[in-house]
């Protein structure tokens, strides 16, 4: 006879058996189920999400691509238009300086004419008072010998007629020597 305890051990060992063999049964339908009815649209929203995210990158990298190529265009202009300026006005500056050496030369010429003629008028001025003083001193001779002989000198007479002639010369005017 068999032995209670080994008969249930036995039933036991076999409903172990199913309930492993019913549990592994349902695990493997439930992972079936899943897979065919979740795990599919899941893995395909992810995927799609994969790719959006990757679709993204790659345009992120394009835009910044082309800002960098924008920036690098950008930077050449403002250097380039930087040496222009510093062109124009490098030559305004070299401009300002000719005209200014151009004025100055044109200053200096002009007040060396100016000098020039003054010295001239000057010259022509004073020949004009040394002729005119000659013309007085010959005047002034001519009428001190008159007067000399006129009289008959001698000693007393002379200096008579010298302190007159002396006192008709302090009695003239003397804005510019005229008789």
């Amino acid at each position: 006879m068999i032995e209670p305890v080994a008969l249930l051990a036995a039933a036991g060992l076999e409903q172990l058996l199913a309930q492993v063999i019913t549990t592994i049964v349902t695990f493997v339908l439930v992972l079936i189920t899943l897979k065919l009815a979740f795990w599919k649209p899941v893995l395909e929203t992810l995927d799609q999400r994969k790719n959006l995210v990757t679709q993204q990158f790659e345009e992120i990298d394009s835009r910044l691509a082309k800002a960098k190529a924008l920036q690098a265009e950008y930077e050449s202009k403002l250097a380039s238009i930087q040496n222009e300026a510093r062109e124009i006005q490098n030559k305004a500056i070299e401009e300002a300086k000719r005209i200014a050496t151009e004025l100055e030369s044109n200053a200096r010429a002009e007040a060396e004419a100016m000098l020039a003629k003054a010295k001239s008028d000057l010259s022509i001025e004073v020949e004009k008072a040394r002729i005119q003083v000659r013309q007085e001193a010959i005047e002034l001779t001519l009428q001190a010998t008159g007067k000399l002989l006129k009289h008959e000198m001698n000693d007393s007479r002379q200096r008579e007629l010298v302190a007159g002639f002396i006192a008709d010369l302090q009695n003239q005017p003397k804005n510019g020597m005229s008789a």
